[in-house]
C-alpha cells in the first residue's frame, strides 16, 4: 500500500483520533496489522499506521506507568467524508482477500448499506461501489468471509443481509 500516494490525494488533519468530538463506533486492524481504520457516529473514517502509536507516547512528567492509556492525538493518513449528510458509520471490515479495500456499514441520512472502498484506487476517498438492500434500516455490524467474496451485515432491523462481491451490489439473500 501506498502511504504517500494516499495521502497526496486526500485531505489530512480533520480529523484526529483524540481530537473527535462524536462517537467511535469502531475500528479494526487490517489483515497484517499495519493499518488501524475507526468509524464514528458522524460518518467519519480515519485511516491511521500502528507506527503512529507504537510505542505509545510516554506523557511528560511520569515514570511511563500509564503510558498504555495515553491519548493517541495524530493525524490519519486518510479521512473518509460519510457518503451522504446525516450518515452514521457504524461499521468496518477489511477485506481479508483484497488489503486495500475496506468495508463500512453505515445508517442514517438515506444511507443503510455498505460502502466499499478502495484505498489504493485512484479515489480512495469515495466508495468504489455500495452494497444495497431495499429493506434495511440501516447497517450496524459487518463480517466479511475469509473468501473475500460474502459479506455479512445486520442491523437494528434485526435481519441479516449476505451480499456477494462479485455481483454487482444487490442484496443476495436476507433473513
Amino acid at each position: 500500500y501506498d502511504y504517500a500516494q494516499c495521502a497526496s490525494c486526500c485531505s489530512l488533519g480533520e480529523l484526529p483520533l483524540s481530537g473527535r468530538r462524536s462517537t467511535i463506533t469502531d475500528m479494526c486492524f487490517d489483515h497484517v496489522g499495519e493499518l488501524l481504520a475507526s468509524s464514528s457516529s458522524d460518518g467519519r473514517i480515519a485511516v491511521h499506521t500502528i507506527d503512529q502509536f507504537v510505542p505509545l507516547p510516554r506523557r511528560p512528567g511520569t515514570d511511563g506507568a500509564d503510558a498504555t492509556t495515553a491519548a493517541v492525538d495524530c493525524e490519519p493518513i486518510l479521512c473518509i467524508d460519510p457518503p451522504a449528510n446525516g450518515a452514521s458509520a457504524r461499521a468496518l471490515q477489511w477485506n481479508p482477500r483484497d488489503e486495500n479495500e475496506l468495508l463500512c456499514g453505515f445508517s442514517g441520512g438515506g444511507c443503510s448499506g455498505v460502502c466499499v472502498y478502495d484505498l489504493g484506487g485512484a479515489r480512495p476517498g469515495r466508495p468504489a461501489r455500495t452494497l444495497r438492500s431495499s429493506k434495511a434500516q440501516g447497517t450496524s455490524a459487518l463480517a466479511v468471509v475469509d473468501d473475500g467474496n460474502t459479506v455479512v451485515g445486520g442491523g437494528r432491523d434485526g435481519e441479516l443481509r449476505v451480499w456477494d462481491l462479485r455481483a454487482k451490489g444487490a442484496v443476495v439473500r436476507q433473513a
